[in-house]
């Protein structure tokens, strides 16, 4: 059969596949797919510490006594503590009912402080409760001092016919002496902790650490060729969650190993659905085992702030918007995250932020992340559109897209200066004259009295 093209010679009709034309055609094979299971983190383990705890008093419930025991009568005469077992138990029981009265005290503080934090600034923050190292301490030592008492006080009315247990019994006065100095300093801790500025220099000093691991990890390769069509891809499997972590050591050694490339698929923060795809494989047509490679993810319940600087933002973010919202009305505390937003972007401009690709020996790994633009937009969308009633919190926003665009290369300040119009644009109906000239004023905080900078 006969086809005519377009300027009216006769050629080879389109839907012939025997002619030489269509047999030098290349033949594209389809991607050979196998399915992974990544690791699951759940969430923080609060417990830890306070089981840990409470078994180490059992333990020493059971051996202070034996070195009761050993050690020479003469030793423990010096010491003066009452010898009659009778009362000592009543004591030490005293102690024991007090103790775990105190523990629930310290409980409901613990609970009262999430409560209120989720509540005024955001549910995001409370893995900074989880990991604090006083609570944690607090939450263990309270059911801990209670615990050994209460076994010191029934080994010594178990047997009034023994020697005085004097050191176990000097052990328990001093586990009681520490609970008090632990819940003077869990006062002072759960304080600071309230304060919106110290919380939001624990997420900025945790987005820092991400930024210098992310994207200043040593990143040295090329993302040629990955943008070409797989060879293979690796799914998920049953389970689901967000992806918290990549083992890029891990994928690094695996692409060197059988010498190909390896793609991310998600990002830091994406939700990971059941058969979603995790890896794009290249280089390889022979199946590879889907564990081999996706066991190098994590995924959990909820993003890290450790690992995930785009998080960070969101969260400074959200908490200006919560601040700003008709219920809070608490524009100070806006500004107060705005400031930290506006020193993470900076930091960001140095790093040059995008996907990073790493190069393993004859094989590479990509894993995708945003650009300069995308976190300068993850950081102010949201509130360029609720600052817009707030005077003061839209000059503060319009100082800190300045700042940026201001340090920010050539290429980045197209986004800075399109949000600043924006800005503008959406708080043209709300502001009078005095408000639009008052948040477009220059910023004078650091002119001196012989201009900018004196």
């Amino acid at each position: 059969m006969t086809a005519t093209k377009d300027d009216g010679e006769p050629g080879n009709d389109t839907g012939d596949t025997t002619g030489p034309d269509a047999a030098a055609a290349p033949v594209r094979r389809e991607p050979w797919r196998t399915v992974g299971t990544p690791r699951v983190r759940r969430g923080q383990r609060l417990w830890v510490w306070p089981t840990v705890m409470v078994a180490v008093a059992v333990l020493l419930s059971a051996a202070l006594p034996v070195v009761d025991a050993l050690v020479p009568q003469s030793f423990k005469s010096e010491v003066s503590i009452p010898r009659d077992p009778g009362v000592t138990a009543s004591r030490l029981g005293a102690v024991a009912g007090g103790t775990i009265s105190f523990t629930g005290f310290v409980f409901t503080i613990v609970m009262l402080t999430v409560q209120f934090g989720t509540s005024s600034l955001s549910a995001r923050l409370i893995p900074f409760f989880q990991r604090d190292r006083v609570v944690r301490l607090a939450l263990g030592v309270f059911p801990a001092t209670f615990v050994y008492t209460v076994l010191i006080a029934i080994e010594i009315g178990a047997d009034n016919n023994r020697e005085f247990p004097s050191i176990s019994v000097g052990f328990a006065t001093f586990l009681s002496v520490v609970s008090v100095l632990v819940f003077l300093l869990l006062v002072q801790r759960i304080a600071d902790m309230m304060r919106p500025p110290r919380l939001f220099r624990q997420v900025t000093i945790a987005a820092e650490g991400a930024v210098r691991r992310f994207h200043g990890s040593g990143a040295d390769g090329s993302p040629d060729g990955l943008a070409a069509p797989p060879d293979g891809v690796v799914h998920n499997g049953t389970d689901f969650g967000t992806l918290t972590g990549v083992d890029v050591r891990g994928l690094r050694r695996f692409a060197a190993r059988h010498r190909v490339g390896i793609t991310v698929v998600p990002r830091l923060g994406d939700f990971v659905y059941p058969g979603a795809p995790l890896c794009r494989i290249h280089g390889t047509a022979t199946r590879i085992r889907g564990d081999a490679v996706a066991r190098r993810l994590r995924i959990g319940e909820e993003r890290r702030l450790r690992h995930d600087p785009a998080f960070c933002l969101l969260v400074l973010s959200n908490v200006a918007v919560k601040a700003m919202s008709a219920a809070v009305n608490d524009p100070t505390t806006a500004v107060q995250a705005m400031d930290h937003i506006e020193t993470l972007l900076v930091r960001l401009v140095a790093a040059r932020p995008g996907p990073v690709v790493y190069t393993a020996g004859a094989g590479r790994v990509a894993v995708g992340a945003p650009d300069w633009p995308g976190y300068l937009a993850i950081g102010t969308d949201e509130l360029r559109h609720c600052a817009a009633s707030s005077p003061e919190a839209s000059r503060r926003l319009h100082l800190l897209l300045t700042r940026v665009e201001t340090v920010a290369p050539p290429e980045y300040r197209q986004a800075a200066r399109e949000r600043i119009d924006a800005l503008h644009r959406q708080g043209g109906h709300v502001w009078t004259e005095l408000d639009a000239a008052h948040v477009a004023a220059p910023d004078t905080r650091f002119d001196g009295p012989f201009g900018s900078g004196g």
